[in-house]
């Protein structure tokens, strides 16, 4: 008699091997991933290796070494209070920064495929970002948590879905951003739409 868990079995078994290969591919070869999730990824860690962001990041660093959580609290508590409003002090002021401006460039370069650039430091907070993001701390996202608390090298693709900021449905990519010495200093996150690689 057949059993009454066989086809539960042979289930079990088919999603053990799918779990593998997807293993497989997470810790080895990127000719399996989609193009969107390799398109995100080199520019990350393009962004990350750049000058001018390392120096922004270490700054901030050093500006906020002592900052206390409350703190960030209060600063994303004020950001979400200004976001979508004329009166945006706090978002002025960080869009405005040589950083974003620079962020901004690579996002108009790509202009359709990126959605979207942060930048965080060590703490989670946006050092910039090439557009306005619904809040300030990331340091609660995994995109943050993955990357910078993982150390250097280290990467992160999110689910796909539909982005408040953006707009759109797309992926974000994030990377460790690491300074000369090889130390975790911050990550950066790319976003990309998902319709721009046909998917």
């Amino acid at each position: 008699m057949n059993s009454p868990f066989r086809h539960l079995n042979t289930a079990l078994k088919a999603l053990a091997v799918t779990l593998l290969a997807l293993s497989a591919v997470h810790a080895g070869s990127q000719e399996a991933w989609p193009e969107s999730v390799r398109f995100a990824l080199a520019k990350a860690k393009a962004i990350a290796s750049a000058p001018t962001v390392i120096s922004a990041v270490e700054e901030q660093n050093r500006l906020n070494r002592h900052i206390k959580p409350t703190e960030i609290t209060k600063l994303d508590n004020q950001w979400r209070a200004q976001y979508g409003k004329a009166d945006a002090t706090l978002i002025s002021l960080m869009m405005e920064t040589p950083l974003s401006d620079f962020l901004r460039n690579i996002h108009l370069q790509e202009k359709g495929i990126i959605t979207e650039i942060i930048v965080m430091d060590n703490k989670g907070l946006n050092v910039g970002q090439s557009a306005i993001t619904t809040d300030l701390w990331q340091g609660d996202e995994l995109k943050w948590e993955k990357t910078f608390l993982a150390g250097p090298g280290s990467y992160y693709a999110s689910p796909e879905r539909h982005d408040d900021s953006t707009g759109v449905r797309q992926i974000q990519v994030s990377y460790t951003i690491s300074n000369a010495l090889g130390k975790a200093i911050g990550a950066v996150t790319v976003g990309v739409a998902l319709s721009e690689f046909g998917q």
